[in-house]
């Protein structure tokens, strides 16, 4: 994670490092998180897209929904107010290593705004992007509260919906309660940071 990360890589690459390695438990058995799972999802929905993964996300989301400030976070593009990830150190700030952004590919290579992700929330919610059975399969958890992406579980009687997310200098959550209309985005990029406990008291 600390000097692997720094260099060029395909996503082809990427999985050559992984696709060997001998599985953790049979799939179905246990639920583990990893970000491995995406990074192959992602190269799956560039062969059957034949689109790599930054093209269709623009063309099928970004640009449809009008969200002009998110995207591909690639290394090499100017991104105007993109910010920096630091490192806290006791009292001090320091700059994040750096990671080339063909490691997280699918697991987290983007970058975007609070008022993006609402839109997003909201084309989610009003079936723009998925049809309603692709809905319910996306939120219909799997094993230990996990769906499609995100944790489902019931918070003081309110149905919760949320992921956090976390690379080198930014960690992030989000909430979705579908039942009360309420979205829940933090954004940072200051770590470690509790934005959990933040997301959960905003919420």
């Amino acid at each position: 994670m600390n000097r692997t990360v720094r260099l060029p890589a395909t996503i082809d690459e990427v999985i050559e490092t992984f696709k060997d390695k001998e599985l953790d438990f049979q799939p179905g058995e246990k639920f583990s998180y990893n970000n491995s799972g995406y990074i192959l999802l992602g190269k799956i929905i560039e062969r059957v897209s034949g689109h790599d993964y930054e093209t269709l996300l623009r063309q099928k989301i970004f640009q449809p929904l009008e969200m002009n400030d998110s995207g591909y976070d690639r290394n090499q593009a100017i991104v105007p107010k993109r910010a920096s990830g630091y490192t806290r150190t006791l009292i001090l700030l320091a700059n994040s290593p750096f990671i080339d952004m063909a490691w997280p590919h699918a697991a987290g290579a983007l970058y975007s705004t609070v008022d993006d992700l609402a839109k997003w929330d909201l084309a989610l919610h009003e079936r723009k992007l998925i049809g309603a059975d692709s809905y319910r399969a996306m939120y219909t958890p799997l094993m230990n509260n996990y769906a499609y992406g995100w944790f489902v579980r019931e918070l003081d009687g309110h149905k919760e919906i949320g992921h956090g997310g976390g690379i080198h200098g930014f960690q992030t959550s989000i909430l979705r309660y579908p039942d009360d209309n309420v979205l829940v985005v933090v954004l940072c990029n200051v770590v470690p940071t509790r934005v959990d406990q933040i997301s959960r008291d905003l919420a």
